[in-house]
């Protein structure tokens, strides 16, 4: 794959219906006057960047780029910068590590965004698949999934230390979600299918950080979808939801283990399919699905339950059903695949409607997650669906840096952020038999 082809979409896009121009223009290029000052002006931070109305990124070897998509890196420098309108170092094509000291142009500029190899783990000739990741604000990260049909769970702290990777859970399931509470207590969220009979067994079940259980609740469904999700806010409450009965269900429950709020939610519709959730620290929800006529939504739960908001994405330009959903301060991002086409949309906490991307050279949109400053990193897999792909936009949706690892790696399954609000790409080896952890810088 070329490096252009990882260059993101910089096409501007009006929302259906909406009555302004909601999406960010992206600029296809710097026009350079002939009048500008010919001085250098080096910068600190990506704030003092700016040209007219483009906003740019304060490079590691400290001058000012901007959005190009004549650039293979999708930027340029500016007109202050002592390589004044040259295109910036892409350092994507690089070794497995991504560590660019072969490329005498890389190293001041994949500065920004290089991974840190945390972990690789592996069972030879088992079949291990890596499912969730979460990562608490004591430094605590737990991996779950299965292997060989059996439930896995690796906890770790966020140096690459692993902790244990032999916890005992239920015989006969997959982890299927993961949280992590402040206080370093693990909550996983397991699903069978019993052959005898119809349906499945989902189970919530809460550890400490060495990995003793300590509590857990159950719940038989009809359904086959189960738990899409869990997160937990800042009173150590865990939020759980998915597919229970036929009905979309979220259920909130306390550290220890009471039940705050449950609903087989919303209760007019049982058509609902929720595919993902997330949770803010103040206890706030967002879940994005599709109504079995396909017809893909976002709502907004508050803390206590209540039904806060309900939006039809194809309104706000999204044209699929989304794959998942981050949520900060001041709103989310909803990420999704069709029909081979990725996208990634930016939605406030009022339901206004900012930047639709729809990045190149991505085959599938896996995750997203959203930091506190309003970064979103999106991962996925790469055209020909082995590569893993990263890439990482601020809130007005500039491409900040973007990478993606050679097919040996595998592929990305899943993001978090770490203690320092660094993302964490969780991944699966090609063998089938094995996982990988990788730290990015924001």
């Amino acid at each position: 794959m070329s490096n252009t082809s990882m260059q993101g979409s910089r096409r501007a896009r009006r929302g259906r219906g909406s009555p302004r121009g909601w999406v960010l223009g992206l600029s296809a290029g710097l026009g350079l006057g002939a009048c500008l000052e010919p001085t250098t002006r080096p910068c600190r931070a990506d704030e003092e960047c700016r040209l007219d109305d483009r906003k740019g990124t304060c490079e590691p070897d400290g001058y000012c780029a901007y959005p190009s998509a004549e650039c293979p890196s999708g930027s340029r420098y500016g007109p202050f910068a002592a390589q004044a309108s040259a295109c910036t170092v892409d350092c994507t094509e690089v070794s497995p590590e991504l560590a660019c000291a072969d490329d005498p142009g890389c190293p001041a500029t994949c500065e920004r965004g290089d991974p840190v190899l945390l972990i690789t783990w592996s069972r030879p000739g088992a079949a291990v698949e890596p499912v969730a990741l979460a990562a608490g604000r004591s430094g605590l990260v737990a991996v779950t999934g299965a292997i060989d049909g059996e439930p896995l769970l690796v906890l770790l702290r966020d140096d690459g230390t692993v902790l244990r990777d032999d916890v005992a859970l239920t015989p006969g399931t997959t982890g299927r979600a993961a949280a992590v509470g402040g206080d370093d207590a693990v909550w996983v969220a397991l699903q069978t299918t019993d052959g005898s009979q119809p349906g499945s067994r989902v189970s919530l079940h809460r550890l400490d950080g060495t990995g003793a259980v300590l509590g857990g609740v159950g719940w038989a469904t009809r359904g086959e979808q189960g738990v899409v999700g869990l997160g937990v806010d800042d009173d150590d409450a865990v939020t759980v939801g998915g597919r229970l009965d036929g009905r979309a269900w979220l259920e909130r429950r306390s550290s220890g283990d009471a039940l705050v709020f449950g609903e087989t939610w919303p209760e007019d519709d049982r058509s609902i399919e929720l595919v993902d959730l997330a949770v803010t620290r103040g206890g706030r929800v967002a879940l994005v699905g599709a109504s079995a006529d396909g017809e893909a939504g976002l709502w907004l739960v508050d803390p206590g339950g209540a039904l806060g908001l309900r939006l039809g994405l194809e309104e706000l330009g999204a044209r699929t059903t989304p794959g998942a959903v981050a949520l900060g301060p001041s709103g989310m991002v909803i990420a999704g695949t069709g029909a081979g086409l990725p996208w990634a949309l930016l939605v406030g906490n009022a339901g206004t409607p900012g930047w639709l991307v729809e990045p190149e050279g991505v085959e599938r949109l896996a995750d997203v997650v959203l930091d506190d400053q309003g970064r979103a990193t999106l991962i996925g897999t790469g055209e020909g669906g082995t590569a893993a792909w990263i890439e990482q936009r601020d809130w007005a949706g500039e491409l900040r840096w973007k990478r993606r690892l050679p097919p040996e790696a595998g592929r990305a399954v899943a993001v978090a952020l770490d203690a320092e609000q660094r993302p964490l790409v969780l991944g699966a080896t090609p063998s089938g038999d094995g996982l990988w952890l990788r730290r990015f810088e924001p």
